[in-house]
């Protein structure tokens, strides 16, 4: 039995509860469609090429039958065979040139999801990445549009050109002999009856297949992201049953998806094997009696061949178009969640690029140390019965340290997660030097708050990379500075190439403590005017944490600084410190005891 993994959008919970998305509606052909919208072109055009080979195919048969009366009639046999080459050729070039399109077509609108689903995600709001498991994100960026490239590439024009084969053939089959046609698509039909029943079997287990790769994906990246953890603890063993679980399960149903789908081919062709038996019998006494003379039958022969490929490419062709729709609904979850991006390089409301409007004083509020006010603020988490905050005030001097304190779970990263908006209150008004925070532009609220983690997480790159990470107008002289300021300068000189060495995946090469002083350079390069830490100081110890108080003591000369901590030297050094157990609004309606006043220094 696989173990269950939290979070995975619609799998069930572990309290037995459905996780999003587990009932909404499948995408279909309309949606379909719309995100088809950047190749419609290339699909015009591919029908277009697969018209014209339609009309090649269908007049090969025309052309032999001319060849075979032109030979019965002893006249030369040029014109035609040299007619039927041509056709051959032509047929030959449209497919090669048809296969081109669609293919780089396919890769064009691969190209078009992903930079969609990238943006949006990179854009989402802070609720939308703790709803979804990074590694399943990273399978539907990949294996899932691979699959809506295939519709390009493989289904939607293939089942045009099949369908446009297929009535071409017919019409022809029954202007040449409307008996013999009746009788051997009487028996294709019923060929055609169980086919149509596997193409529902086949939908049902790809998309179970794709469910479990993203799983495994997500269950992969769960155990590389605490590989040490996993290690110590002894769960190799546990998170190889763990993954391969996944994967075996993807392989089920991925060979169930196979196995019907291999079975379209032959029943397929068993169909039209008995057809042509039909045929022969049949159309053998009516050449015979003198009903249909043998060029029309030969000629009827030869549509029916041309008959049953389209309709062997049409089934697997809607085949390819089902995979790719169980495909767009886990796109499509990805792409209808809401999103900063429409906000991001404009004003939410009226102060744009730092500065107020026209009615206003026209000063610059975020363009010096920021002031903090939390006015009358309520907040609850999703699915919370009581709220965390109810009715939270609280004021942080502009040019200060003030630190926030509390026991585990009393919510001082929340806290810090509503004033870097990355979650929005549920009442209540945060402002920044003034200014409420929610008509604060986007990029001006990023530009002027910088943050540091607790977990303090690095990216694959240099040190130089992560130091500089998202700071504008930096020199060398100002990183080198940062770095010795925080104690850093051993680590530079330790390192084989210095700043441009490699720090590994999430900088797995370096120490915890040398971590969260790298993040405070990056932000500290960036010369925000509010500076929100998030325990800053919880790996440090010793010399490193006096640097590190040090440094935020010098800031507050031109920011303002913000940080949770449980660590004594830390606090000490704050102008203000704020006890979230004793503030106000904080835990109301959770049993807690009465409030009392918070206590600032």
């Amino acid at each position: 039995m696989i173990p269950a993994g939290p979070g995975c959008p619609g799998e069930t919970a572990a309290d037995g509860g459905v996780l999003p998305f587990a009932d909404e509606p499948r995408a279909g052909l309309a949606e379909l469609w719309g995100i088809l919208r950047p190749v419609r072109g290339v699909l015009v055009a591919g029908a277009l090429l697969a018209l014209l080979g339609a009309v090649a195919s269908l007049l090969q048969p025309l052309l032999m039958t001319r060849l075979i009366d032109a030979a019965t009639t002893q006249r030369s046999l040029a014109v035609p065979l040299a007619a039927l080459a041509a056709v051959f050729l032509l047929d030959g070039v449209l497919t090669g040139l048809q296969s081109f399109v669609l293919l780089r077509g396919g890769e064009s609108l691969a190209l078009s999801i992903r930079e969609r689903m990238i943006r949006r995600i990179v854009f989402w709001r802070l609720r939308s990445h703790e709803r979804f498991r990074s590694g399943d994100l990273i399978a539907r960026a990949g294996n899932d549009v691979a699959s809506l490239r295939a519709i390009v590439s493989e289904g939607a024009v293939d089942l045009f050109g099949a369908v446009l084969s297929f009535a071409g053939a017919v019409v022809l089959m029954l202007y040449i002999d409307p008996v013999l046609f009746l009788v051997s698509t009487a028996v294709m039909a019923m060929a055609a009856v169980v086919v149509v029943a596997f193409l529902v079997r086949i939908k049902d287990a790809t998309e179970t297949s794709q469910r479990e790769v993203g799983a495994m994906s997500a269950d992969l990246d769960r155990a590389l992201s605490g590989m040490p953890t996993v290690i110590t603890a002894d769960m190799r063993a546990f998170e190889y049953d763990r993954i391969t679980g996944r994967a075996v399960a993807a392989c089920t149903a991925g060979r169930r998806a196979a196995a019907w789908e291999a079975l379209v081919a032959p029943v397929l062709l068993t169909g039209a094997n008995a057809a042509f038996l039909v045929l022969f019998g049949v159309g053998g006494v009516r050449v015979a009696n003198g009903t249909t003379d043998l060029a029309a039958f030969i000629s009827f022969l030869l549509y029916f061949a041309i008959l049953v490929t389209p309709l062997i490419v049409s089934f697997q062709a809607i085949t390819t178009i089902q995979r790719g729709l169980g495909s767009l609904q886990r796109i499509q979850e990805v792409l209808d969640e809401p999103s900063d991006e429409d906000t991001v390089g404009a004003p939410r409301s009226r102060v744009a690029h730092g500065v107020r409007d026209s009615g206003s004083d026209g000063a610059a509020p975020l363009g010096r140390p920021i002031s903090v006010e939390f006015d009358d603020v309520t907040f609850a988490h999703a699915g919370d019965r009581s709220p965390l905050f109810a009715g939270l005030g609280l004021h942080v001097p502009p040019a200060t340290v003030t630190a926030v304190t509390g026991p585990s779970g009393q919510g001082k990263t929340t806290l810090l997660s509503l004033l870097l908006r990355l979650d929005d209150v549920d009442g209540g008004t945060i402002r920044l030097n003034g200014v409420p925070l929610d008509e604060i532009g986007e990029v001006d609220l990023r530009r002027a708050v910088a943050y540091v983690q607790q977990d303090a997480p690095l990216f694959w790159g240099t040190l130089r990379d992560n130091l500089t990470y998202g700071a504008r107008d930096w020199t060398e002289a100002d990183v080198s500075d940062v770095v010795d300021r925080l104690g850093l300068g051993y680590l530079v000189r330790g390192l084989p190439e210095g700043l441009d060495s490699e720090v590994g995946d999430r900088g797995v090469r370096l120490s915890g403590g040398e971590r969260q002083r790298i993040a405070l350079a990056r932000a500290v390069l960036r010369r925000p005017r509010l500076l929100v830490l998030d325990e800053p100081t919880s790996q440090i110890d010793g010399e490193a944490e006096v640097l590190v108080v040090a440094e935020l003591v010098r800031l507050k000369q031109r920011c303002t600084v913000v940080l949770t901590s449980h660590r004594d030297t830390t606090v000490g050094a704050a102008d203000v410190v704020v006890d979230l157990a004793a503030c106000p609004g904080v835990g109301a309606g959770t049993g807690a005891s009465p409030p009392v006043s918070g206590a600032a220094r």
